[in-house]
């Protein structure tokens, strides 16, 4: 094989790789690659989970206009049988590559009325269709158009679209593998947080009953009590109350993925200065705090301000010790999907363990000098992951802590007003 196709096959390698947790995104780059490399048209077909039909994943065409076209006719074509005598069907049966030079006119002359505007499109003078294989079994095919006589296509060709057949079929083999993983753990993290709204929601009762006659206790019999009583008693309704807390927090955690998205766009900059502005009311402090203006996104309006305020909360709470304490919150669209940015100058942590910040009631700091339960940023979490998005931590000891979320895909993000 020459060595620029071999440079391809990397290439088309690491494009695979880079989009493996990202099923559809992943089909939409083996078509757009596979039509770059090889042809003017390419079809993703694969294999239905019945075994039993084919259906086109994904497409790509060179002329933007004729694209549009494609995909309008291409969109109202049936399912096709997997035992069915076209020529994809065979293909994907016997896992034998077919090719071969073509008339358009004839083409559309021979199709049916509901396939000659998507045939018309396609403008082919040549074809090749090669099968997906993973793990040995064929899942699909890649079908191949050149619409310019005299392209017809070689041996070679035929090679490098079975090389790249074989990158696309082991990536999206790795795909279906990630999609079942993620389903299997929102499915063990529902059961999960069902079970823990309903132990909270049983434990409740008895609680209020273990609140209820200890303040009782307190109030008719308290002066009677030795001090060690009294310590006691105070003890017990302080873990009481401690419990209550956190019965509420795991209710609130529970009901963040029950609760239904209202997405729309929301001035998430003007949310964040109403925030600040509680904080510098309910907890007055010299902290210096910029936003920056005109972002706007796509979110539930109630459960981004949730998320938004535990991170200035947890900013305005761990800068406390800090002289010139600075909290800022921002867009990155260097990344995709772009990001929304909350750091601080506070206290920080360990980079090392950066990432267990996000789970429940797990703290890095005494609790006598920065109280709280350590739930707020796994509800944070939740929110964010709700939203179908992902978050990340970045910190050092004393260094302070960066808080970088995105909610969903890219187009989530709207231009700032600046």
């Amino acid at each position: 094989m020459a060595p620029g196709r071999m440079q391809s096959l990397a290439e088309v390698s690491h494009a695979f790789a880079a989009t493996t947790t990202n099923y559809q995104l992943l089909l939409a780059k083996v078509a757009r690659v596979t039509c770059d490399l090889v042809g003017d048209v390419c079809l993703v077909t694969l294999v239905h989970a019945d075994g039993e039909h084919l259906v086109n994943a994904a497409s790509a065409h060179r002329d933007p206009a004729a694209a549009e076209v494609y995909l309008a006719h291409e969109r109202q074509l049936p399912v096709v049988s997997a035992r069915s005598t076209s020529i994809t069907a065979q293909v994907i049966a016997t896992g034998k590559v077919v090719s071969g030079d073509v008339d358009p006119a004839e083409l559309v002359r021979r199709a049916s009325p509901a396939l000659k505007p998507i045939v018309a499109a396609i403008n082919a003078y040549s074809f090749a269709i090669v099968p997906i294989r993973a793990h040995g079994a064929v899942i699909g095919s890649l079908t191949l158009y050149r619409n310019e006589p005299g392209r017809s296509y070689t041996e070679e060709d035929l090679q490098f679209l079975r090389d790249i057949a074989d990158r696309a079929g082991l990536a999206i083999d790795n795909a279906r593998l990630y999609v079942d993983l993620e389903g299997r753990v929102r499915q063990r993290t529902a059961e999960l947080e069902m079970f823990s709204a309903a132990v909270a929601h049983d434990l409740r009762a008895p609680l209020r009953s273990l609140m209820a006659f200890s303040d009782a206790l307190h109030e008719d019999a308290g002066a009677e009590l030795s001090a060690t009583g009294r310590s006691h008693l105070e003890r017990i309704r302080g873990a009481a109350a401690r419990m209550h807390e956190i019965l509420d927090a795991l209710l609130q955690l529970a009901r963040i993925t029950a609760t239904e998205l209202r997405p729309t766009h929301v001035d998430v900059s003007a949310l964040a200065d109403g925030i600040v502005a509680r904080l510098r009311e309910e907890q007055p402090r010299d902290v210096e705090v910029h936003v920056e203006p005109g972002i706007d996104v796509v979110a539930d309006r109630k459960l981004l301000e949730l998320a938004l305020t535990n991170l200035f909360t947890n900013a305005w709470k761990f800068t406390r010790m800090t002289a010139s304490a600075r909290i800022a919150f921002s867009i990155d669209r260097t990344t995709v999907p772009a990001e929304l940015v909350v750091e601080d100058n506070g206290v920080g942590l360990p980079f090392d363990r950066a990432e267990g910040l996000f789970r429940p009631f797990y703290r890095f700091h005494d609790p006598e000098t920065f109280e709280g339960l350590g739930i707020g940023l796994a509800i944070v979490r939740q929110v964010v992951e709700h939203h179908g998005g992902t978050i990340r931590a970045e910190a050092s000891a004393g260094g302070g802590a960066t808080f970088r979320f995105a909610l969903a895909q890219a187009r989530a993000f709207v231009q700032t007003s600046v």
